[in-house]
Formats: structure tokens, C-alpha cells, sequence
């Protein structure tokens, strides 16, 4: 049976969490995937730990993943993990739980120590778009799912095998296609630039150096806002390099 936390215990769990070891990280994504494959439940991997799988460097403390259930039947799956921390109070789209790895949750990885990894776990929503036999991208563009994930999990997901070893596994693994991860990234840019936070400016970086020919075909479909809010921070952090300047200006339709 799965704990159910309140604010004091949340705030325990959210402390002890933070900068988090990548192979507790791996292993909570390890555990997830166990438990909505053998659910017969839709998912895939989104925000930083889905970039880190496509071969990003930069380290992230916990696990965000999109899944394709209502959230009384993700409560009722997760309601019968004793390794999961469950909120008393949470929003109707989006879940945080905590997940508990290493130590003797993990027998087969010894060497590393226990500790709840946070997860975000988002319904994915739209079914009046995943029941279409198929959308452009111009329906995906203006009908997204919940928190920018794919309105339609199996159409909106990549499988890929993770870029570097990981406690994760070897295994191939779905994650939200390129479009879906861009357009969610450059919100949280958009949103966060402000706090003075690098992490979405380093994601991005490294997804227009690796996918720079798929974002030009859909950069039109993509918030100019957000796009030109990218494009002036990679000018003021890198103000002598004006071919790299010029490549992400490219890659983001903007000129």
C-alpha cells in the first residue's frame, strides 16, 4: 500500500530529494516503466529526463512522464505500490509522487542508497483528438495535450534506445516526439528565464545542435514568443559567436 503524504511530509520528502543522484533518478524511471507496462498503460517520458535519455549531459534530480489513463485509474495502480508516496491533495491533470530507490528497493543495484525520487505524472487528455485515424501537425500544434504532452500518446511518442547507460536499462523506451519536447521546453524557458534558472536554456541548446533540421520544419507551428525569447538568450550569453547565433535564429524561423 502506498503512503499518502501531506505538506509536513512533503516538504521532507522535496528536501531530501533535491540534487538527486542520476542513478536513483534512473532507477524511479526504471520502476515506472515496470509498472505501466505491466498495466497495459500508455507512457512516455517528457522534460529533462526524456532529453537526458536522448543523449543531453546536463544531470536532472527527478522523472516527468506522460501517461495515457484517467487519474482515478493512475491512483488505483499507484495506491497499490509500497515503494510510491502518494499526495492527499493533488490537480486533476498532474500528479507528484515520490518514488522510493535504492538501498533495499533495489537489491540488484547495492551500491546505491535509498531515496524518493520525485516524479511528475501527467494525464495525458484529448481524447477527441486521439480517437482520429490521424492529425497534422497543425491539429497537434493548435490541440495539444495536458502541460504540452502529445494529445495522442501512441502518435505523439518516439521509441528510442537511451543515448548512455543508465539504472534505467538498456531498453528501448518511448518519449514525447521532438515537436512535443520543444514546444514544452521553450514554454518553461519563456516562464523561468526570469528566476535566473539555466537548465531550460542548456536543454534547448542541446536539442537545436541535435535536431536542428526537424525544428526548422515545424518552427512555424511554435510559439514566436517563446522562439525569440530563446533566440535573445543565446545572444547575450554567447555574444561573439555569430555563426551559432545565426544557426539557432535559422533553426527557429527567425530572421
Amino acid at each position: 500500500m502506498a503512503e499518502i503524504y501531506n505538506t509536513d511530509r512533503f516538504a521532507e520528502l522535496y528536501s531530501a530529494a533535491r540534487n538527486a543522484p542520476m542513478g536513483n533518478v534512473g532507477l524511479a524511471a526504471r520502476f515506472l516503466i515496470e509498472i505501466f507496462q505491466r498495466n497495459s498503460i500508455p507512457f512516455a517520458f517528457i522534460g529533462g529526463w526524456a532529453i537526458h535519455l536522448r543523449g543531453n549531459t546536463r544531470a536532472t534530480e527527478d522523472v516527468d512522464i506522460a501517461v495515457g489513463a484517467d487519474m482515478a485509474l493512475l491512483k488505483e495502480i499507484l495506491m497499490d505500490e509500497p515503494r510510491v508516496c502518494v499526495p492527499l491533495v493533488h490537480g486533476k491533470t498532474c500528479i507528484q509522487v515520490f518514488i522510493h530507490t535504492g538501498g533495499a528497493w533495489d537489491p540488484e543495484f547495492p551500491n546505491t542508497n535509498p531515496l524518493a525520487i520525485s516524479a511528475d505524472i501527467v494525464i495525458n487528455g484529448r481524447k477527441d483528438l486521439s480517437r482520429r485515424a490521424s492529425c497534422s501537425l497543425a491539429d497537434h500544434a493548435d490541440f495539444k495535450g495536458n502541460l504540452n504532452t502529445p494529445p495522442d500518446l501512441p502518435n505523439g511518442t518516439e521509441i528510442i534506445y537511451p543515448a548512455s547507460e543508465t539504472t534505467q536499462g538498456p531498453g528501448q523506451v518511448p518519449v514525447i516526439d521532438i515537436f512535443y519536447q520543444v514546444t514544452a521546453k521553450l514554454q518553461a524557458h519563456f516562464g523561468r528565464r526570469s528566476s535566473g534558472s539555466t537548465k531550460d536554456y542548456i536543454d534547448l541548446v542541446f536539442l537545436v545542435r541535435t535536431y536542428a533540421h526537424q525544428i526548422q520544419a515545424f518552427c512555424q507551428y511554435l510559439n514566436h514568443d517563446h522562439r525569440i525569447a530563446f533566440v535573445d538568450d543565446v545572444a547575450l550569453a554567447r555574444p561573439g559567436d555569430a555563426e551559432f547565433i545565426s544557426f539557432v535564429k535559422a533553426a527557429f524561423g527567425i530572421y
